[in-house]
């Protein structure tokens, strides 16, 4: 956990100048090592927070996810059989990387890796360590490129940093460790707190490596001639209804290349919608498969579905609590990243196109967040299979 505080924060340097507030020195220090010797220091935050059974647990996660995805695309009956059989394709070829890659723990490596350090005294002050890091960091950025993507020693976010990604090159999506600690991922707590935050994260990476962008940019009259068959009408509804949801130009059939923000900002909604609905129907058919329907409930809080529990974790890693000065400043100038939409309607869209979120939290029909069958949005998955027929709705 301490290891969790101290090195997984990569916005902690960057935010204070934000916000005009000075760091103390020690953490100064700490965020430019681990800046410039980041294999290092993720080799540290590893050993200190490895475990086999989380480990197990989240592979679990992701093959259940990978199953229900891919019978979700092949129950999609607005796709032709061409474009489901390239989607299950890639889908199969995806491999899912969990924790770290095995050479980070190899000593032959890690000394490999800063052989043209010199031995530095402990007299050495920190402005000419961090000189002769800088040094080697900028000369390990061209060897990187120098070697074959495929199997390379070492993944491309930090072990240490809350997010993943998906490598086109390797058909590979990356889960460091510090995605398998709180809030995403704890041993020992019911399977929908795992399900509605890791869970929904990793469904999004499946998603996204599925290359879903093809499809989406037929609305905008660009066809793929391999998907030529796909039932544009469908599309262009599914398409307009995101668009409405989320307040962005209805008008997009008329805009002009390139139009690139736009269709990544529909595809980021799409995705995020996607893949929590994906997560939330495998979490049901856990359920409904291995627990007869029955749920876990946190000790303390007997009354909290685990339903809801899916959906607060959901929430949990989005939410942030800002300041008007912050909120600002981390949004200035107006539009510096318009190809996400913010966090707040990341959190609160997605759960209104779910019957089961309006149940769950007995929303008032008065309520914005009341789920409409007139005004859902789906992409993959129907609105009827958003939940497995064996689980509690």
């Amino acid at each position: 956990e301490q290891a969790f505080k101290e090195f997984r924060n990569k916005n902690q340097y960057s935010t204070a100048h934000l916000t005009h507030t000075i760091n103390k020195r020690p953490e100064e220090c700490i965020e430019l090592l681990r800046l410039y010797m980041g294999v290092a220091m993720d080799r540290l935050y590893v050993e200190h927070i490895h475990n086999d059974t989380v480990k197990k647990q989240v592979e679990d996660i992701v093959e259940r996810l990978k199953k229900e995805l891919n019978d979700t695309i092949h129950e999609a009956d607005w796709i032709n059989e061409t474009v489901k059989t390239e989607m299950s394709e890639k889908l199969r070829n995806t491999t899912v990387v969990i924790g770290h890659p095995e050479t980070l723990l190899n000593q032959t490596v890690l000394e490999e890796l800063y052989e043209d350090i010199p031995t530095i005294e402990t007299s050495t002050s920190f402005l000419e360590i961090f000189k002769i890091l800088y040094e080697h960091n900028y000369r390990w950025k061209f060897q990187i490129h120098l070697e074959p993507f495929r199997g390379r020693k070492l993944w491309s976010p930090s072990d240490s940093e809350d997010k993943f990604l998906y490598s086109e090159t390797n058909q590979q999506v990356e889960i460091p460790w510090a995605l398998l600690q709180p809030p995403f991922y704890e041993d020992g707590l019911p399977r929908s707190l795992g399900y509605g935050a890791l869970g929904a994260k990793i469904a999004q990476g499946l998603i996204g490596a599925i290359d879903i962008k093809p499809i989406i940019t037929s609305a905008f009259g660009k066809k793929d001639a391999k998907r030529g068959n796909i039932n544009n009408s469908e599309i262009d509804n599914k398409t307009d209804c995101f668009l409405e949801q989320y307040g962005q130009d209805s008008s997009y059939r008329t805009w002009v290349p390139p139009y690139t923000k736009h269709i990544e900002k529909l595809q980021g909604n799409i995705i995020d919608n996607a893949g929590l609905q994906l997560a939330f129907k495998a979490y049901t058919k856990v359920l409904g498969e291995d627990c007869n329907g029955t749920d876990t409930r946190l000790e303390g809080l007997p009354d909290i579905s685990g339903n809801e529990l899916f959906f607060i974790a959901h929430g949990m890693i989005l939410c942030k609590a800002m300041s008007t000065q912050d909120d600002m400043l981390w949004n200035w100038p107006p539009g510096w990243d318009d190809t996400r939409s913010e966090n707040w309607e990341r959190v609160n869209m997605p759960v209104t196109n779910i019957k089961a979120f309006s149940t769950a939290f007995n929303c008032s029909e008065d309520s914005k967040m009341f789920y409409k069958p007139t005004e859902s949005c789906t992409f993959l998955i129907s609105p009827g299979g958003q939940t497995y027929s064996g689980a509690l709705d």
